[in-house]
């Protein structure tokens, strides 16, 4: 795989999270779905006291009912929004390979598809996907990875990179977005990329990893953010994200940092991208 080139992409101004709340906040919005927003803050509210969602391994159940809110907020009769849970788990087990890609990183897919091909996609979500589809450059894919750990966090992003460069690939897309997460939803990391990019190489534009912490309870501004992903996965420009105005000495110094990571991972032959590169096993 040809390198990415990477540089920064940063929030529109001091009200984007704002907007992205009000945006995630909206309760006209899947007013009529399986979960409208009353139930869906209920359900939160819940998970909060009856589940571990603030702790050293906290659940994943949070993520999956935020992004089972965005499935009824965006899902209309003419397009689905599906929700595809750990598929690189799924592909592991279902290639007996035993480990997925990364063993500290779990790949999650929001796909938008017309209703036909959602109902054949969330049968089979591997096999189907993976297959040469006729209609795989119909639907629209958002691209979150979990990391499980601090150091599954710090390193995902050439997974990330490669996983959403392969995939723009395979449903001829120029553009395609990924985001990042990890320590109870609250350390953000968010990706758009062009496979035009520059110079012969695609061009990914990353947000620093300390830039956007959000608790979780500010479930409203993650669902906001997490929908202009979702809105604009195929398109260029986002609603709440822009390239940067001017260069920020210490982004640009992560950046360099990353540039250099996806480098060294680049040159090892066996496999770069993967299971080396997770944790290293403790000693016995």
């Amino acid at each position: 795989m040809t390198l990415p080139h990477l540089k920064a992409l940063v929030l529109k101004g001091t009200d984007a999270l704002e907007w992205a709340k009000e945006r995630g906040s909206r309760p006209e919005d899947g007013a009529n779905s399986a979960m409208p927003k009353h139930v869906f803050d209920a359900i939160v509210e819940h998970l909060r006291t009856h589940v571990p969602t603030q702790s050293v391994c906290p659940s994943s159940m949070l993520l999956n009912i935020i992004m089972l809110r965005i499935t009824c907020i965006l899902s209309k009769p003419e397009r689905t929004v599906l929700f595809i849970p750990e598929r690189s788990v799924l592909v592991a087990a279902a290639n007996y390979s035993g480990e997925p890609p990364m063993r500290d990183v779990v790949h999650h897919m929001l796909i938008r598809a017309g209703p036909r091909s959602a109902s054949i996609i969330v049968s089979d979500p591997v096999g189907v996907l993976d297959s040469s589809t006729r209609w795989i450059n119909k639907i629209h894919i958002t691209h979150i990875f979990e990391a499980k750990s601090q150091y599954g966090f710090d390193h995902a992003l050439p997974y990330a990179v490669q996983e959403i460069a392969e995939w723009c690939g395979r449903t001829g897309r120029r553009f395609g977005k990924g985001i990042i997460t990890y320590s109870c939803l609250d350390i953000w990391r968010f990706i758009s990329y062009d496979a035009a990019g520059e110079d012969g190489r695609g061009l990914s534009r990353v947000t620093g990893k300390s830039q956007i912490m959000l608790e979780v309870d500010k479930v409203d501004t993650i669902l906001g953010l997490v929908l202009d992903m979702v809105e604009n996965a195929s398109e260029e420009n986002l609603q709440f994200f822009d390239k940067p105005a001017s260069n920020d000495v210490s982004l640009l110094l992560e950046l360099f940092a990353l540039q250099s990571q996806l480098q060294d991972e680049s040159n090892s032959r066996m496999n770069p991208y993967y299971n080396q590169h997770n944790r290293p096993a403790a000693n016995k």
